[in-house]
């Protein structure tokens, strides 16, 4: 692009004004100064709280007549340039960078001449788009700019933004080209979300690349929603398969999980009412209490890991296997379908007499927990919840609408899985 050229024009006689009083061969020059600054309410005056154009390449200084260039003149740290041992002939003053800036007209005194500049925007918003469409509702919820956002232009990165109200961000008097805006994510309640305009920032990447127009602006706008997550438990089956087990006997967990999600998490379980398992595949970590575990690594959105846990059953009083899942990340994420969260094998022990079977329900089962919270912390289940189980036949991930509909209160905190496990121990 050319030069848009806003001119001076300085007279000769001007020239010798200027330079009257001085000495020796400096009597046949003259000296030019000015500042630049970013004249961000165009009235062309520079006020307070309008920046000056630092260290810029300055003004270029033409002899009117010949075109002949004197010179490039940059500006300092303060924005201003200084031109000494000119001609005493007509001048032309011009901005360097007017290809990349909208300048105004020059505002002349004797021996100065100053330009204030118009810059490019970034801008946009920052809210949490609880509906999902895309759009800026008054009611959706603007987030802070704080240190989330980075604008690049090359390897240079510019200063943070300003603040425009509640969630609005601007990044200020920018030269026109293109620029790379960073966002990172806000925890802990949501994650960036999925592109629905060519104003939102890449999720996958946190980035855009934004084009910036002369004194134009260009818009990013960096949507978040509620940070979700969704691990379903598949068919669970038991090796060695028998219709009873006696004391002694090694037996062996197996269910798949799938990460139903939309981001990747490492899945954490709990078996409930049973002893420290004796073993676990490759893709768990026991805890050491043997009671709790978790994925070894985040399991991908689609993504499904086949998982098992070893016992020794050394306990005739033992009716069910019973595991949950549980978000790793359960202070970020939120798991609204725990219906599929179960894995239950109903499961009958022999002493080598008599062999035991299933509990007969004498309550209303009820089982609570809280998603969010410890694993560790504590579940309560009843008699009777196995007897459900039983009754229904359940060997997969809880689907019996009788047991859930108790079950389903799972997330809602309890205070009792310590307990329980205790008391299967000393039935043991």
């Amino acid at each position: 692009m050319r030069y848009l050229r806003s001119a001076a024009v300085l007279t000769a006689a001007l020239m010798t004004a200027l330079t009257a009083g001085t000495a020796g061969a400096q009597e046949d020059t003259a000296t030019l100064e000015g500042v630049l600054w970013f004249d961000r309410n165009e009235n062309n005056v520079w006020e307070a709280g309008e920046p000056a154009h630092r260290n810029s390449r300055g003004v270029r200084i033409v002899d009117a007549a010949s075109r002949a260039v004197l010179g490039e003149f940059p500006t300092d740290a303060q924005g201003r340039y200084r031109a000494e041992g000119l001609p005493k002939v007509d001048l032309d003053v011009e901005v360097v960078e007017a290809d990349l800036y909208r300048v105004g007209p020059a505002r002349k005194k004797p021996g100065t001449v100053d330009f204030g500049l118009v810059g490019g925007t970034v801008e946009g918003k920052l809210f949490v788009d609880q509906n999902e469409d895309g759009v800026h509702q008054p009611d959706e919820w603007d987030l802070a700019v704080a240190a989330t956002l980075r604008l690049t232009r090359g390897p240079v990165e510019l200063p943070p933004p300003g603040v425009l109200g509640e969630g609005g961000y601007v990044f200020r008097d920018l030269p026109a080209g293109e620029y790379v805006l960073e966002a990172a994510d806000k925890e802990p309640a949501a994650h960036l979300a999925a592109p629905l305009t060519d104003q939102d920032i890449d999720p996958a990447t946190r980035r855009k690349t934004v084009t910036v127009p002369v004194a134009g602006a260009g818009r990013a706008d960096v949507r978040y929603v509620w940070q979700t997550i969704d691990f379903a438990m598949g068919k669970p089956s038991l090796t060695p398969a028998k219709d009873t087990y006696a004391l002694g006997d090694e037996v062996e967990l197996t269910v798949d999980v799938t990460n139903l999600g939309p981001v990747a998490d490492r899945a954490k379980f709990t078996m409930f009412e049973l002893w420290a398992a004796r073993s676990v595949s490759d893709s768990l970590v026991m805890a050491a209490d043997g009671q709790h575990f978790e994925l070894r690594d985040p399991l991908q959105p689609g993504g499904t890991v086949r998982i098992a846990i070893r016992y020794v059953l050394d306990s005739a009083d033992i009716d069910q296997f019973h595991l949950f899942s549980w978000p790793m990340s359960a202070q970020n994420f939120q798991d609204f379908d725990t219906s599929n969260n179960h894995a239950i094998v109903p499961i009958k022990v022999s002493t080598g007499t008599t062999p035991t079977s299933s509990a007969t329900p004498t309550s209303t089962p009820t089982t609570t927990a809280t998603p969010g919270t410890d694993t560790s912390a504590t579940a309560t289940t009843t008699a009777a919840v196995v007897a459900v189980a039983n009754e229904g036949g359940l060997a997969s991930t809880g689907a019996s609408p009788g047991v859930f509909a108790v079950l389903g209160g799972l997330l809602l905190g309890g205070g009792a899985l310590t307990y329980l496990a205790a008391r299967r121990r000393r039935r043991a």
